[in-house]
């Protein structure tokens, strides 16, 4: 059977019963992030109120959860790019279930320290870096090429709420301890694998290579879809956003607001959770709007007004308020961050030459993973040598220099929905 044939079977199979293989993928994309929800309250909350860690050991722990994005992601979607998504994203939720289900006995054992924490850290991260890319492709191989942007937006949307609905789960952390929603996090990545084994096999390649010999091959990959993606006008420019973003936003928001909580507003869980559920409020919102306009035209133009207010919104932190004026500013900062992410993964999604696809994802989603722990370690430091308010205007320095460089250097404010088409 000839490619053209295989294609076209393809499409035939998204058309045919879209519905059948949505509800389990995004329903397993729910259990999936909402058990990272949980784990976004219920970590730092561990590092900083339990454990009360200083702000750079903080750095350092969130540096161990998200710093194997930059390990692991692109050699994932080298992995994906070779063998079945479906079957891959079933081994890894299993394997994802496990260390939330070691913590959980350390914390009914109250025998959780600063190191066992790490050690969690790095598996979980490993684990989600592995993961992500076959997820965004699997994506691809549901539904039709012109329904891509509306499934983004709704993946996204699903994403944003789960993450939000396991944030205000963490919340009752303080009261009830955190060891009952580490468990529900474990129990989460297992239904996950049994969602996913639900989704009927719509993916047209066969399983070329195992994950070994995935790995062999990941250097020549790899470096064949950062050529991809430099010989791209329309995709480097979004890559090195999401980079800025995730060391300049992203490491602040990791650092910066259990920090704040703690020092500041002399809060605990639950004021993680109030932050953290306004900031993803914002961020579905932004992509609620997008979905039901059926997408951006300009979408190089609003990308870049969103970074720019995101970062007087981040310069905005240095001055001290009430705690629901905070929350207020976590709103309005994670609209600008949901229309972002939900614009930059559309673009990319649709540049991308299928044979590359879920490589140049990988670095996509690496922006946030990769560049997000080096900013955590940065802001830590600068934290513990000045403090949570003037720390915060270092990184809003860098990022408006990135934004005047790109903005004189690139083609992004011109990007528009037609310039997006893949090259294949």
């Amino acid at each position: 059977m000839g490619m053209g044939s295989l294609l076209a079977e393809d499409q035939k199979s998204q058309k045919s019963a879209p519905n059948r293989n949505l509800v389990p993928y995004f329903s397993s994309h729910a259990g999936w992030y909402g058990a990272l929800g949980l784990q976004m309250v219920l970590f730092p909350y561990l590092a900083a109120v339990y454990l009360h860690m200083p702000a750079r050991y903080i750095g350092f722990a969130q540096l161990a959860l998200m710093g194997p994005g930059l390990l692991f992601m692109l050699p994932g979607g080298t992995i994906a790019d070779q063998i079945d998504e479906r079957k891959h994203l079933i081994r890894m939720h299993l394997f994802a279930s496990l260390p939330p289900f070691l913590m959980a006995g350390f914390l009914f054992a109250d025998r959780l320290t600063y190191e066992v924490l790490l050690l969690y850290a790095f598996a979980t991260g490993t684990c989600t870096a592995i993961a992500t890319p076959a997820r965004d492709a699997l994506l691809n191989h549901i539904v039709a090429r012109e329904q891509i942007p509306r499934a983004v937006a709704g993946a996204t949307i699903t994403q944003f709420a789960s993450q939000m609905a396991g944030m205000a789960l963490a919340g009752f952390a303080g009261q009830l301890g955190p060891g009952p929603f580490v468990t529900a996090h474990a129990l989460s990545m297992l239904s996950g694998a049994f969602l996913i084994s639900r989704i009927s096999s719509t993916n047209s390649k066969p399983s070329r290579l195992g994950v070994r010999s995935a790995f062999t091959r990941q250097f020549r990959d790899i470096s064949d879809a950062l050529r991809e993606i430099a010989a791209s006008s329309v995709m480097w420019p979004v890559l090195l956003c999401n980079l800025a973003v995730g060391i300049c936003f992203v490491g602040v928001f990791l650092v910066v607001v259990p920090v704040t909580v703690r020092d500041i507003y002399h809060g605990g869980s639950a004021q993680i959770t109030a932050l953290n559920v306004a900031f993803w409020l914002g961020a579905s919102l932004s992509s609620i709007f997008i979905m039901r306009r059926g997408g951006v035209q300009r979408r190089g133009k609003v990308i870049m007004i969103c970074l720019i207010v995101g970062t007087a919104l981040l310069a905005a932190m240095a001055v001290h308020m009430p705690f629901i004026f905070l929350m207020t500013l976590m709103v309005f900062w994670g609209c600008g961050g949901g229309a972002v992410l939900t614009l930059g993964r559309t673009i990319i999604q649709e540049a991308a030459p299928a044979s590359h696809r879920s490589r140049i994802m990988a670095a996509y989603q690496m922006g946030f993973m990769g560049g997000g722990p080096i900013g955590a370690l940065i802001i830590g430091f600068l934290i513990d040598g000045y403090d949570a308010k003037i720390a915060v205007l270092f990184p809003a320095g860098a990022m408006s220099l990135f934004l005047l460089l790109i903005a004189l250097a690139s083609p992004l404010w011109r990007i528009e929905a037609q310039h997006c088409s893949t090259a294949t």
